[in-house]
Parts: structure tokens; C-alpha cells; sequence
């Protein structure tokens, strides 16, 4: 609103227009009712009676000046806003951006906004992301794991969690039992990818590695494992080759080809891992798609064009269910940290394919 105008327009002067901010009080004013009423009516307040004429009319009033509640303010003042963290690693891969709109959709629903900190992979900032959603009064700190900065994490989380921050961790369950953790369930997708390898008649199953930092990698060599040992094949470590975990990391799988260590398939723990070998084999001359079986891991957007076969790992629902079980603890509707594992899925493409004789 406009509550004065100053100088001489006539004369060159500045018009200054100072406009005043509608306040609660101006509502409980226009509405004729007190602050408090104004305050339980704009908050959804269910702990208080609250006439739906006296609604209707708060309502009205709010509209017609425009009045928008400072939530911030009124969450400094609670000591927790209605709005929480997300700690998120890399805003261009697909991944994560599915299991942002899992998480935007649920707490969206719930009446809770979200505040977005990028940490880029990037240790130092993730530490000064952590301390200025905390100066934000979040309610709670939802964050994506990520291998390069999850060495941060059992610090921030200990300190979170002293000053009454609930915290989730999704596609990590290191912290099972300490904090809420929503994962693929990693060891049973690898069962499934590495079952259907064996299904087609495949024993020589190579295993493309990560760092085993999270837990995703190592879970998914757990799977491998246990796929070929419940059929009875030995566990080759010849086979076994660690790599990065990150797509920027060019793997050599030349020796399972030409070497004394041939495979028939390839089973890796994410596809842009297998993806990037797929590249290198055929730039070098030595990968036919007849004589080399790929399985990956994670479905990405690239997979579909590559026709890899993979696992699913659902984000999108594993971000609703990571806002759910955080909505859930914000309403202290549970109690003791749980991780839940979001069952995936087989993906069969050309990539896989019945094993041929060496």
C-alpha cells in the first residue's frame, strides 16, 4: 500500500513512493477479529476451534491486502520453520533429479517447503551448505549420498542431531540405525542382474567396481557375489575390477577379452561405468556386442539408447519415501531410525544375451 508521496513532480522533484508491508495486525484489523485469531487461521491451527464464518473472513481480509505470513519469522520464533534441507551432490544428473521431485511432490502435499543447498562434490562446501541450512532453523536435512563427500557425514549428522535436526540420507544406509536411510536395495538388485546373466548361461561373470566409500558399491558386490556362489560358481577375484565409482573414469576391460582372464559378461555398479568401457571397447577395436554381455546398474536416461540392460532403482519413489519417513519424525509419528530398502527392478535390453564359446 502506498503511504505517501513526497516532492514537487511539477518541478523535476522525485516522487518516492513508500509502501508498507501488510501485517497480521492490518488482517486482524480488516477482519475485525484478534492477531492470535488471524495467526491460527493462516497456520492451519487444528488445536484451535475456529468458526468458519471467523475463517472466512480472515481469509477474505488476507486476499484483499495481500497479506502473506512471514513463515521464517515464525519458525525462528518456534525454533524450526516449516521448511527442510536438501543436501544434494549433483543438480545434472538424473538420478538426483528424480529423487528431487520425489521429495519436492511429498512435502509439497504436507505443507512443507524446501531449501535446495548444491555441495557440487565438494567437501568444503558441503560443510558450509550444512551450517547455513542449520542458520535457516530447518526442521530436518535431507541428504543424497555421494562418495565424494561422505566422509562429511557421520560430523554434521552427530552435530545435526545435538541440536534437534532430524536428518534422512538417501542412496547410503552407513549411518543405519543412527539416522532415517532410504536405499535401493542393492544387494537384490545386483542378485537380479547377475541371476539374469547366469539365466542366459553365463559363468564367467567379470564385476565392474566402485570405492565401496558408500555403501551402494559395496552392497552391489555383495549381490554379485551372492549370485554366483547360490548357483555355484566361484567367486574369481581376477574377475573383480575396482574402478571409481564416477563416470569420469575411463575402465580398461581389454584383459577380459584378450587375456588369460576372458569373460562372457559384465555386470557393473553403475551405467555410466559400464557405459564409459562399453566406449572404450569398441574405440579400440576389441569389443563386438556378439561376444561380450553387459549388465548395469541405475537406468539412466543414456541406457535406453545404449539398449543396456540394468536395474531400476525407482528414485523418484525413493525421494517420497525419504520426505514421507521425514514427515513422519517432524510429526513424531516414529521414533527408532529405520532404512528403508525400495525394491528394484530388472530392465532387459539387447545388451544381455545367451553366452557363447569362447
Amino acid at each position: 500500500m502506498i503511504t505517501g508521496l513526497t516532492g514537487n513532480a511539477g518541478h523535476g522533484s522525485r516522487i518516492n513512493l513508500v509502501r508498507k508491508r501488510p501485517s497480521s495486525i492490518d488482517v486482524a484489523r480488516l477482519a475485525e477479529v484478534s492477531q492470535a485469531t488471524v495467526s491460527y487461521v493462516l497456520s492451519n491451527r487444528t488445536d484451535k476451534v475456529i468458526s468458519e464464518v471467523t475463517r472466512s473472513k480472515v481469509l477474505a481480509a488476507a486476499e484483499k491486502l495481500s497479506y502473506m505470513p512471514n513463515r521464517l519469522a515464525d519458525g525462528i520464533l518456534r525454533g524450526k520453520t516449516l521448511t527442510v534441507g536438501v543436501l544434494m551432490p549433483d543438480f545434472g544428473h538424473s538420478f538426483n533429479s528424480k529423487i528431487l521431485i520425489g521429495l519436492e511432490s511429498e512435502f509439497a502435499d504436507a505443507g512443507y517447503s524446501i531449501l535446495i543447498a548444491h555441495n557440487r562434490n565438494e567437501p568444503e562446501l558441503e560443510r558450509h551448505q550444512v551450517r547455513m541450512l542449520m542458520e535457516h532453523r530447518v526442521a530436518g536435512i535431507i541428504a543424497v549420498g555421494d562418495e565424494a563427500t561422505i566422509a562429511e557425514l557421520p560430523a554434521w549428522v552427530e552435530q545435526a542431531i545435538k541440536l534437534d535436526v532430524d536428518v534422512c540420507v538417501v542412496d547410503d544406509s552407513s549411518l543405519d540405525g543412527i539416522v532415517d536411510t532410504v536405499v535401493s536395495d542393492d544387494i537384490a538388485g545386483a542378485n537380479l542382474a547377475v541371476g539374469h546373466l547366469i539365466s542366459q548361461g553365463h559363468e564367467r561373470i567379470a564385476f565392474l567396481g566402485g570405492s565401496e566409500l558408500t555403501t551402494t558399491s559395496r552392497d552391489r558386490r555383495i549381490g554379485y557375489e551372492q549370485a554366483l556362489q547360490r548357483h555355484g560358481i566361484d567367486v574369481d577375484p581376477a574377475l573383480q575390477l575396482g574402478h571409481h565409482y564416477r563416470t569420469d573414469v575411463d575402465p580398461d576391460l581389454s584383459p577380459l577379452i584378450v587375456g588369460p582372464h576372458r569373460a562372457t559378461a559384465v555386470f557393473g555398479v553403475s551405467d555410466g561405468l559400464v557405459g564409459q568401457a562399453m566406449m572404450r571397447l569398441e574405440s579400440e577395436g576389441i569389443y563386438r556386442r556378439d561376444i561380450l554381455a553387459f549388465v548395469g546398474y541405475g537406468n539412466l536416461e543414456f541406457s535406453r539408447y545404449l539398449w543396456l540392460t540394468t536395474i531400476e532403482q525407482h528414485p523418484i519413489e525413493m525421494g517420497r519415501r525419504a520426505a514421507s519417513r521425514m514427515i513422519a519424525r517432524l510429526s513424531g509419528k516414529v521414533s527408532d531410525p529405520v532404512t528403508d530398502r525400495v525394491p528394484p527392478e530388472l530392465v532387459v535390453r539387447r545388451s544381455s544375451f545367451p553366452a557363447k564359446e569362447f
